[in-house]
C-alpha cells in the first residue's frame, strides 16, 4: 500500500524541481529576472506532469517560500496589501538565487527536498 504522507512529499519534490527550472530561465529572460506570483504559476502549470497540479494558490506559494527558506530563491513583495485584502501570490515576486542556478544545473550535493535525479525518490 502507497503511503499518502510519502506520494505527496515526492509529488512535491518534484513540484519544487519544476519551481526552480522556471526561476531558472526567467533568470535569463525576464527583465529583471524576477517573475511575479501569477506568471509563475501560469508558467510552472504549462510544464506540470498530469497529477502534479497544486492544491490551490497557496499550496504553491508555500512551495516558493520553501525554495526561499532554503536560499534556492528570493521573495520581494510587490505593492501593498488592501485593507481587508488576503496575502496571495500577486503580492510577491521570486527570483533565483546563485544557490538556486547551482542546484538546477547539479553543481550543489544533492537536496533531498528537490527531485532532480539525484536523489533516490521514496
Amino acid at each position: 500500500m502507497i503511503d499518502p504522507i510519502k506520494a505527496e512529499e515526492s509529488k512535491d519534490r518534484e513540484r519544487r524541481q519544476k519551481l526552480l527550472t522556471v526561476l531558472y530561465w526567467s533568470a535569463q529572460t525576464a527583465p529583471n529576472g524576477h517573475l511575479s506570483g501569477p506568471s509563475i504559476r501560469h508558467q510552472v502549470e504549462t510544464i506540470l506532469d498530469p497529477g502534479l497540479e497544486f492544491e490551490d494558490a497557496e499550496h504553491l506559494l508555500r512551495l516558493l517560500r520553501g525554495l526561499a527558506a532554503m536560499g534556492l530563491a528570493k521573495e520581494r513583495p510587490l505593492g501593498d496589501l488592501h485593507s481587508g485584502e488576503r496575502f496571495g501570490l500577486r503580492h510577491v515576486e521570486f527570483g533565483i538565487t546563485e544557490a538556486g542556478i547551482r542546484q538546477f544545473l547539479d553543481y550543489r550535493a544533492a537536496d533531498p527536498m528537490i527531485a532532480d535525479g539525484r536523489v533516490a525518490r521514496g
